[in-house]
């Protein structure tokens, strides 16, 4: 059984001479060079035990991208007995060359994470997002309304990694978390993109004074793009005493979708 990630610990440095020599290839600029560089890195990890080398020429593989480097990244990553930091490294230098075919490993290591709590999923989870694959999407709604301690935070990473992926099927959900208050802009972003009419009340809700910058401008943009069905939702907004700012954006709105 491997030890769990300690966050708190540093990343250490790896020896001078790959440092170097990573930093000379990286900088070249050159397709070849840069292959090369990989090769070498992974040569490197084949030939060292040592942890905290381990770690640092993981780190340099998150810059690459090519089946090579995701073979040898989600080996490790899926290998229970690397050191807990060796494999949490693997899973986040996946962010640089995960594809669909990732998939099941990040998907079984969430999984995993649910019962064993190694910390894993802090980079699982994000990659399921940013690969946006719908097959992670059932996984991602049971973690999203997870309701422990033990896990905060996984949950908020499991809503933001369906916003991501999310369309017009997911806006129910959207709407049911739209108010948890440290991924509200997020999710504020997926409604005003798919810009379903059904969401109407909630984006005018992102216009209130106090909102984030970023949640006014999605539901700015999701209202344009739902255009006159969102009228009435408008115009009811203003039917009530609400505050200037409020009040400014719902007018300008109105302006300029009629």
């Amino acid at each position: 059984m491997t030890d769990d990630v300690d966050a708190s610990s540093p990343w250490p440095r790896l020896a001078a001479a790959v440092t170097l020599l990573a930093t000379a290839w990286l900088g070249s600029g050159n397709a070849e060079a840069t292959s090369q560089t990989a090769d070498t890195l992974l040569a490197a990890l084949g030939t060292t035990s040592d942890e905290n080398a381990r770690i640092e020429i993981l780190y340099s593989l998150g810059e690459y991208h090519s089946d090579a480097v995701r073979l040898a990244l989600e080996g490790i990553a899926g290998d229970g007995a690397e050191a807990g930091a060796v494999r949490m490294q693997a899973i986040c230098s996946l962010a640089g060359s995960a594809t669909a075919e990732s998939v099941p490993l990040l998907m079984q290591i969430t999984e995993t994470d649910l019962r064993e709590r190694h910390g894993y999923w802090a980079c699982a989870i994000p990659l399921l997002g940013q690969i946006k694959d719908r097959r992670a999407l059932s996984l991602l709604l049971r973690v999203a309304l997870l309701n422990d301690e033990d896990i905060a935070g996984m949950d908020h990473m499991a809503i933001s990694a369906i916003a991501s992926m999310a369309d017009e099927r997911d806006v129910p959900f959207l709407m049911s978390v739209a108010y948890v208050v440290p991924v509200r802009p997020t999710v504020m972003q997926a409604l005003g993109r798919i810009a379903s009419p059904a969401s109407c009340e909630v984006l005018v809700g992102g216009l209130q004074d106090g909102e984030e910058r970023e949640t006014v401008e999605a539901a700015q943009r999701g209202l344009k793009k739902i255009g006159r069905s969102a009228l009435p939702f408008l115009n009811a907004a203003l039917k009530h005493p609400v505050d200037p700012v409020f009040a400014g954006r719902v007018r300008a709105l109105l302006a300029e979708i009629r």
